[in-house]
């Protein structure tokens, strides 16, 4: 099958796409209280029944499992070839320019939470298994799309999927970037938490989801126990007073992935800095303030005695990703992405040695290991090859292998890899945007890739 009649399939049906993923963007698939048959919050199934519509109304065959994972094959039966892409979203936060569940076309770019993590690379996905079946492509395997509900929150979707089901015989994952990711960082979701007596300090509260880079923090302030000529030495935060006497200040960043952000961008750190540094407090601020800056500002773990390297999948990242305090404890969660040879109880062991002399506590709330797979596997060479042979004729550039600091469902399957599509910007951040020539190319390059698998496997 030659690439070119599979490109223009995919631009004489640009329209569509953008119709089918601004329906499933309008879905607001945040995870929320399981309920009968929806275990992850109905937004969260209904996005996935929504895509599984879309699917058989191209012909495709739907099937769900436990109402956690769906899948659309070319026909009945499972799936040999699979393609693993994910239907929920992380919290809306911050000020949009759009808003995040009505998407909005301009110049090529489709804004909406989810656009482009991952519902764009799910319709560019399912339209390349529905362009092979239009075109009358006849395969010896049965390619698939699965279609996950709890990607961004732990993975229990596809973890308790592979327990009880056959996987395919290869699979990809269009939810990072090209080439191919063979090996991606461990995930540790940490909470520290310690009373705090800080005098003048009502309330703090700050980001959205541990997995998100917060966006915002405010700081609550009792006048009585501020400097207030000194509160024009504050260089980076907003000052709002309150009718109660209180004295509120903000900082907003630009929020993103949490696997991707610089700990000097953190507002957390950035806040607790500027008011050491005013001076604003009659009684100068707790050092337990000063070390939750410190932890927040080094994206590297130095700061907590956690920082390490590997040669495959490089430096520990750490993001502090939610703050509060209620008037007596102050709780900070942190999202850290470690390499191989690392273990969790090993760096547990080491926070908590960092963190006694505060009077902190440390508890993990989730850990997911690191993963390796073979880069030289038949399947993963072809899918390198396809998109290397085609980026040129279309405008883009030759790629690749990588290893990746973010998590996917590909470290949770035997034969799976990240692989592509680059087609968007801000994931978890504000006005998120999908660029859909990239999903046009993305799209036909998949679609390359299941013939070459198909000849493979």
């Amino acid at each position: 099958m030659d690439h070119g009649a599979i490109y223009h399939w995919f631009e004489s049906h640009r329209e569509e796409l953008v119709s089918d993923i601004s329906e499933l963007v309008r879905i607001p698939s945040v995870l929320s209280e399981p309920e009968e048959g929806c275990p992850y919050g109905r937004p969260c199934y209904e996005a996935m029944a929504a895509a599984l519509r879309i699917g058989e109304k191209y012909g495709l065959h739907a099937r769900e499992y436990d109402s956690a994972v769906g899948c659309l094959t070319l026909r009945e039966g499972p799936a040999d070839l699979g393609i693993w892409a994910h239907s929920d979203v992380v919290p809306v936060s911050g000020g949009w320019t759009y808003p995040p569940f009505e998407p909005v076309l301009i110049d090529g770019k489709l804004y909406g939470r989810g656009s482009t993590d991952n519902k764009g690379q799910l319709v560019a996905t399912m339209y390349a298994i529905r362009c092979l079946k239009e075109l009358g492509v006849t395969l010896r395997n049965n390619p698939g799309l699965f279609v996950g509900t709890k990607e961004e929150t732990g993975m229990e979707d596809v973890k308790g999927w592979v327990k009880t089901h056959e996987e395919p015989k290869f699979s990809l994952v269009p939810d990072a970037s090209y080439t191919i990711g063979y090996a991606e960082k461990g995930s540790l979701k940490v909470s520290l938490t310690a009373s705090l007596e800080q005098k003048g300090l009502l309330s703090l509260k700050g980001g959205t989801a541990i997995n998100v880079f917060p966006e915002k923090i405010e700081v609550v302030f009792a006048r009585d126990q501020l400097c207030w000529d000194r509160l024009n030495r504050l260089e980076k935060c907003q000052c709002e007073e309150g009718p109660d006497g209180s004295l509120r200040l903000i900082v907003t960043g630009k929020g993103g992935h949490a696997a991707h952000t610089r700990g000097e961008n953190n507002p957390f750190a950035i806040m607790i800095r500027d008011i050491c540094q005013a001076e604003i407090l009659k009684e100068g601020p707790s050092p337990l303030l000063r070390f939750i800056a410190d932890v927040c500002a080094d994206e590297t773990g130095k700061a907590l005695g956690i920082d390490c390297c590997d040669e495959i999948t490089k430096a520990l990242h750490l993001t502090g990703t939610l703050l509060s305090f209620d008037g007596s404890e102050i709780r900070l969660s942190l999202n850290v992405r470690y390499p191989l040879g690392v273990t969790p109880e090993e760096l547990k062991e080491k926070i908590e040695r960092t963190c006694a002399p505060y009077g902190m506590r440390a508890d993990i709330l989730a850990s997911s290991a690191p993963s390796y797979s073979d880069p030289n596997e038949a399947g993963a060479v072809a899918a390198a090859a396809v998109h290397n042979e085609l980026a040129p004729l279309y405008g883009y550039e030759p790629k690749g292998n990588y290893t990746l600091g973010g998590g996917t469902y590909a470290k949770h399957l035997k034969r799976g890899y990240a692989f592509g599509m680059d087609a968007g910007a801000n994931a978890h951040g504000v006005d998120e945007y999908v660029r859909i020539d990239r999903l046009l190319f993305g799209g036909m390059v998949y679609a390359m890739c299941l013939l070459k698998l198909d000849e493979i496997y």
